[in-house]
C-alpha cells in the first residue's frame, strides 16, 4: 500500500510541473484569449487519462475463484467500527484539498505557473511520508501509528493560519498534507486485515462509496463556509474534526483487530 500510494502521489509532481506551464505553452503554439487557452490546456490534460484507459483495457487479470461468501457477512462487526471512525477522517481530508489551488490564487495571488509549482512541490514529501509509514507502524503498531499521524495532521492544518505568502502557504500545506496521506497505508492495511479475503472487494467498495459520498457533502459545505466566514473558519473546523476522528479511531480500536492487540501488530510487520 505504501509503495502504490507513494508512486501515485509522486506522479502528481510531474503533473503539477507540466500543468502549471501548459497554458503558457498553449499560448505560444495556439495564441488566443486566456479562457480559450485554459480550455485547450484542460483538454490536453485529459490525454493521459485516455492513454491510461487504453492500457487498462488491454490488461488481462486472472479470474478469481468463485466465492460463496463474497458479501459482507462475517466482517460486519469490524466495519461497524471502521467505517464510522474513517468517515470523520475522510471529512477532514476532503475539507481543504479541493480548495488549495483557489486559496493560492485568491488569497496569495499566485500565477498558474506558481500554483503548479507549489502543487508539484507538495507531492514529493507526501510520497516520502507514505514510504516511511511502514517503519512507523513497525515501531508503534498499526492503530497507534494511524492515530499519531491523524493527530499531527489535525494540528498541522492550524499552521495555515500563519501563511501570508505563497511559499509559506505551500510549505505549511505540504507538511500537514504529508501527515494526512501518511495515514493512508495504515488505514488500508487495517481494512484488509480486518476482513476475510473473500469479503475484501465488497469492503473496499463500501470504503470507496463512503469516500465519494463524504467528498461530495464536505466539498459543498466547506465551500459555503469559506464564502461566508473565510478560510480561517475552515481551518479551525477541520482541526477539530481531525482531532475528534483520531480520538474516535483510538477508542474504537484500542484493543487492535479482533484476536490481535496493537502491540502484536508490530511483530507482523
Amino acid at each position: 500500500f505504501s509503495l502504490n500510494i507513494s508512486f501515485s502521489i509522486a506522479v502528481g509532481t510531474v503533473g503539477g510541473l507540466i500543468g502549471g506551464r501548459l497554458p503558457a505553452l498553449v499560448q505560444i503554439w495556439m495564441p488566443g484569449d486566456p479562457v480559450s487557452v485554459k480550455r485547450i490546456a484542460l483538454m490536453l490534460a485529459a490525454v493521459p487519462v485516455l492513454a491510461a484507459t487504453a492500457v487498462l483495457a488491454g490488461i488481462r487479470f486472472p479470474t478469481p475463484p468463485a466465492a460463496a461468501n463474497a458479501r459482507l457477512q462475517t466482517s460486519g462487526r469490524f466495519l461497524m467500527r471502521f467505517l464510522p471512525a474513517i468517515a470523520l477522517w475522510y471529512a477532514f481530508c476532503a475539507g481543504f484539498m479541493p480548495f488549495f489551488n483557489a486559496f493560492l490564487r485568491n488569497r496569495m495571488g499566485g500565477s498558474v505557473a506558481a500554483i503548479g509549482g507549489a502543487y508539484a512541490f507538495s507531492h514529493l514529501p507526501q510520497a516520502a511520508a507514505t514510504l516511511l509509514m511502514p517503519l512507523v507502524i513497525a515501531r508503534l503498531g498499526r492503530v497507534r501509528a494511524v492515530v499519531a499521524t491523524q493527530m499531527l495532521a489535525a494540528l498541522g492544518v492550524l499552521a495555515m493560519f500563519e501563511a501570508h505568502t505563497l511559499p509559506q502557504a505551500a510549505l505549511f500545506y505540504t507538511v500537514y498534507i504529508s501527515l494526512q496521506v501518511m495515514s493512508e497505508p495504515g488505514l488500508m492495511n487495517l481494512l484488509m486485515r480486518g476482513v476475510p479475503v473473500a469479503e475484501r472487494p465488497a469492503a473496499m467498495a463500501a470504503n470507496l462509496l463512503l469516500i465519494f459520498a463524504i467528498n461530495a457533502a464536505v466539498g459543498a459545505t466547506a465551500g459555503k463556509l469559506i464564502v461566508e466566514r473565510g478560510y480561517g473558519a475552515l481551518f479551525g473546523a477541520l482541526s477539530v474534526t481531525g482531532l475528534v476522528a483520531a480520538m474516535l479511531f483510538a477508542f474504537l480500536f484500542r484493543r487492535g483487530l479482533p484476536g490481535e492487540s496493537d502491540l502484536q501488530s508490530n511483530a507482523l510487520h
